[in-house]
């Protein structure tokens, strides 16, 4: 018997589907752990909004899409039912993104062993698992439709290889109302029955035909994706565009599988991004150790006629050429399966929408693909268990190192850690300014951190969220316009980057004294949002603020003469006549203002005195 035979046959039994689940969820806690209480970002406050009020038949319907995209499995069923059973409470949904996350794994590892055998899927298993780029599914809780999605896609592979008809048609249309690239689905089918299956290519269509003609009734219901597709200008909506070469795209899409998809450059420098995540680098090298060096070969699985125990290189040379003699003399055996042919076209049918010109390019996008191709990768570190050892140790290392890469995508790890931080931030000291608010209240923010969504349309609703009231809105302060008077307030913040938090801008009456001990720039914020007054003709406002910033700082006669105009403007004679007596009396004023402020009577006599 051969040393390598030897060895294999001695080795420790490759890891079943309990152990690597329970690595995975080890691995899990240890990598993304921290994201459990992390805060909704991004869509997530757009998608909670539309489904708090909506009943169980609008989650279904066509119109109004949100981004114009179909999803009502994966997005709206899947917030509406966890905002009813839990709230609005960020750790209830990221749980179920990781049971999820943990159930993608577990088709995967399954699926992969019934092709290529065990060590092949817990080697491919570990690979999956290291990647960056499920950050877009685990850190942001909209993310949940990949992971649906590919829960579905992969049911969808074990009913047709189980032969399940009806079953396969159920999960392919699971998969097509969690997100469009599931249409890509019955190609994996085909591919299964070629290479695993290893049915002629007519056989293998004809099995698949249900499927594509799903698919193709798919097309024609979705409500948008023919006009986003084929005429987007009809969607009266910007859309994504892909905004590198397909080049680019590419190597970029092959640099996810090792967590090179963005030159790595950790901000806090190598050693900081990989020390903390040295147990979760420990649980993957144990997984792919364990299945390199586990006993029997790497080849074909189960359906392979029990070739795994012989081929790959861990027999000897005369039983290879032995069996490959049986196998000519005997025609009609079945041929077993190929794995890493599998593997290859899986990666490429997985991958193929990313060369559409609407669709820009995210790590996220990938993982379909990835699952294919490290399947094929697997089949070859499975015949050399130091190599596998080391690479899986390599991809490991990387994942922390490419999420603390910055990077300027909302998918990206750290850009996401970011704007989560801050949106924390800023509800915690929102909430404790302000536990409630008056229905149709406005609220305006500046100097707002770049990035973090906070100013933008599809940022607003979530006040509406946090609040429990659609009627609450925010913005900048550069979109602040007067508003009828209805007795709603107004309410504005500047974010204090030195103190790090918010500070409350408050428009009329305050304690002066006390506000500007609590506030360092309280006079330079009282005369940013008394501009803001003026240019947006909101001139009782400006009057108050001006009128305040006098009287703080008497000696600053400019803030008398602003306050005379913009009382003058806003109607209020008796403000203005004050504020002017004021400027022409200071031996501080200029010359024109001075002027200005003695002919105030005299305008005010033509006004009273014009066109009857």
């Amino acid at each position: 018997m051969g040393a390598r035979a030897l060895s294999a046959a001695r080795g420790p039994r490759p890891p079943g589907t309990l152990a690597v689940i329970a690595l995975l969820v080890a691995y899990l806690a240890a990598a993304w752990g921290f994201a459990l209480p992390m805060p909704f970002i991004s869509d997530d406050w757009q998608i909670l909004a539309r489904v708090r009020t909506a009943s169980f038949g609008a989650l279904w319907g066509g119109q109004d899409l949100l981004w114009r995209w179909w999803r009502p499995w994966s997005r709206e069923l899947h917030f509406w039912s966890l905002s009813r059973l839990f709230g609005p409470r960020e750790p209830a949904f990221h749980a179920v993104s990781f049971a999820l996350w943990v159930a993608v794994l577990a088709l995967f590892f399954t699926l992969a062993r019934r092709a290529a055998g065990p060590r092949v899927a817990a080697i491919a298993c570990a690979g999956l698992a290291a990647l960056s780029a499920w950050s877009g599914a685990l850190l942001w809780a909209a993310g949940v439709q990949d992971l649906w999605m590919l829960v579905w896609v992969l049911l969808y592979l074990h009913a047709v290889a189980r032969g399940r008809a009806w079953l396969a048609l159920v999960a392919l249309a699971g998969a097509l109302l969690s997100k469009e690239l599931a249409a890509v689905a019955p190609g994996l089918g085909f591919a299964w029955a070629l290479w695993v299956s290893r049915a002629r290519a007519a056989t293998a269509l004809r099995r698949i035909a249900p499927h594509a003609a799903l698919v193709t009734v798919w097309v024609v219901v979705h409500p948008t994706l023919r006009d986003r597709l084929l005429h987007p200008a009809q969607l009266d909506v910007e859309l994504p565009r892909r905004t590198e070469s397909l080049v680019t795209t590419a190597m970029r899409t092959l640099g996810t599988l090792i967590n090179l998809q963005y030159a790595p450059h950790p901000q806090a420098g190598w050693a900081a991004a990989i020390v903390p995540a040295l147990p979760a680098i420990a649980v993957v090298v144990a997984l792919g150790a364990w299945a390199a060096f586990a006993r029997g070969a790497a080849g074909g699985g189960a359906t392979g006629g029990g070739n795994e125990a012989t081929s790959g290189g861990a027999a000897p040379a005369r039983a290879r050429r032995a069996r490959r003699s049986a196998q000519a003399d005997a025609p009609d055996a079945p041929a077993p399966p190929r794995p890493a042919m599998l593997g290859l076209t899986w990666a490429g049918v997985g991958w193929l929408p990313l060369v559409l010109p609407s669709i820009d390019w995210h790590p996220y996008y990938t993982l379909l693909g990835a699952m294919g191709a490290w399947l094929a990768i697997g089949t070859w570190l499975a015949r050399r268990p130091a190599v596998a050892s080391v690479a899986l140790l390599a991809v490991a290392m990387l994942e922390p190192v490419q999420a603390d890469t910055p990077v300027w995508s909302f998918s990206a790890s750290l850009y996401q850690r970011r704007q989560a931080y801050f949106v924390g931030r800023l509800r915690a000291e929102l909430l404790r300014m302000h536990p409630a608010l008056p229905p149709r209240s406005r609220l305006y923010f500046s100097r707002v951190p770049n990035s973090i969504g906070l100013g933008y349309s599809w940022f607003s609703p979530a006040f509406s969220v946090w609040y429990a009231d659609s009627t609450i809105h925010g913005g900048f302060w550069s979109s602040y316009r007067p508003r009828a008077a209805d007795g709603a307030p107004d309410y504005f913040f500047r974010y204090d980057s030195s103190g790090v938090r918010w500070a409350e801008v408050r428009p009329g009456a305050e304690p002066v004294p006390g506000a500007m001990r609590m506030n360092s720039r309280w006079r330079e914020d009282h005369a940013e949002l008394a501009a803001l007054f003026a240019r947006t003709g909101d001139w009782p406002g400006a009057a108050g603020e001006y009128a305040k910033l006098w009287s703080a700082t008497p000696e600053s006669i400019a803030y008398a003469y602003d306050a005379g105009v913009a009382h003058e403007m806003a109607g209020d004679s008796t403000g203005a006549a004050r504020a002017y007596r004021a400027v022409v009396e200071s031996s501080r004023s200029t010359p024109d203002a001075r002027t200005f402020a003695r002919a105030f009577g005299a305008r005010r006599a033509a006004i009273r005195n014009g066109p009857r």
